[in-house]
């Protein structure tokens, strides 16, 4: 892969990722029960069967570390209403 074809998938990739949080976004609308519209973090890991949430971002970093250990996978703490990611750890 040349550089700028690098550079063409990252935009790509990075436009894709916009309008996933866009789409997630709208979507917590539609549920106002769901536990993002509760809580300021949520904590996530690939293998892990549910996310997890907090309004404690040390608790938050706390619970990462452990799934990380837990799954042997990387794991990420986001901010619940924007989705970006505010931690992670592999």
């Amino acid at each position: 892969m040349t550089d700028i074809e690098l550079k063409e998938f990252i935009e790509l990739a990075e436009g894709a990722l916009v309008q996933l949080k866009k789409c997630g976004q709208e979507q917590l609308m539609l549920e106002p029960n769901h536990p993002r519209n509760k809580f300021k973090y949520t904590i996530g890991c690939a293998d892990a069967p549910d996310d997890l949430y907090t309004n404690s971002l040390k608790k938050a970093k706390s619970l990462c570390l452990e799934m990380c250990d837990k799954y042997n996978r990387m794991s990420v703490v986001e901010d619940s209403k924007t989705f970006k990611t505010v931690f992670s750890v592999a």
